[in-house]
């Protein structure tokens, strides 16, 4: 069976999964290794395989967050590259136009609205009910991930953190200059769920994604003869888990350094032998 042939199916089956939801898919260039022999094949073929599963009535959203203002410098739609990695930069500089409004965690939406509101240059918050991630939450999206990344990868989380009222965390106005596709200067306000430096504290999923393995969340989605795997959780399930850990360690997304350095030292060791279950 031809390489196209299979993207066609795999597109297929995203645009089914998420015909009716929204999927966040984080991505690590590793796991596109046998989706072509070189590097750029590889990531124009990436990139058919999400347009195609638009076209097909798919609803996805991929991370391109660039965290601009705290640096103190303007964000400009069109140039801003993205700080997430070198696959979600080749889809930035391939969708230009796909790019939502955010100066800090804007994602490419692909979900055939050129004039979704998301891509309005307005002040809002950047993890709030009527936020892009909201949007994921309230259709009982996908969070996606390509790769061994799901330890490093759901920044979606902090919109749980929110809902839950985590003590470490509070809402910070972020501003700065958004530079939109015209060229014009805009000011935008983002209200940022962000962490307190009081504690001693840094984000650590090692213990979700343990749980979320070990009470079966993940849905595998692959077709045959086509070496590649997108592993999937709904969002509202990742709730579920968090709330329970949480009622019982408010810390539980956590970790003082050392013990982040050593749990995600720990796993990847155990991530070598396809044993990451049992952290």
């Amino acid at each position: 069976m031809k390489l196209n042939e299979q993207l066609e199916k795999m597109a297929r089956l995203i645009a089914k999964k998420t015909k009716d939801c929204l999927a966040s898919i984080h991505i690590d260039a590793a796991g596109l290794i046998r989706l072509g022999e070189t590097h750029d094949e590889r990531l124009e073929n990436f990139n058919q395989l999400i347009l195609r599963a638009e076209s097909l009535g798919g609803k996805i959203m991929i991370p391109t967050f660039s965290y601009t203002y705290p640096k103190k410098m303007p964000f400009n739609l069109l140039e801003t590259p993205s700080d997430v990695g070198i696959v979600t930069e080749y889809l930035r500089k391939k969708n230009p136009l796909k790019r939502t409004a955010d100066g800090m965690f804007s994602y490419l939406l692909f979900n055939n609205d050129p004039n979704s509101r998301y891509f309005d240059i307005e002040n809002y918050e950047i993890f709030g009910d009527d936020s892009l991630i909201g949007e994921l939450f309230n259709s009982n999206g996908h969070i996606c991930c390509i790769g061994n990344v799901f330890h490093n990868a759901p920044t979606e989380v902090h919109f749980l953190e929110r809902l839950l009222n985590v003590p470490y965390r509070f809402n910070k106005t972020m501003s700065g200059e958004f530079i939109d596709k015209q060229g014009k200067s805009i000011k935008q306000n983002l209200i940022f769920y962000c962490r307190d430096l009081d504690y001693k504290m840094f984000s650590d999923m090692t213990r979700l994604e343990t749980s979320l393995r070990n009470n079966d969340c993940f849905d595998y989605w692959e077709k045959n003869n086509l070496d590649f795997v997108i592993e999937a959780v709904r969002f509202k399930k990742i709730f579920e888990i968090i709330k329970i850990e949480i009622e019982k360690d408010p810390m539980f997304l956590c970790s003082e350094y050392e013990d982040k350095r050593n749990n995600l030292q720990k796993r990847r060791l155990l991530s070598r032998f396809n044993q990451i279950d049992y952290l």
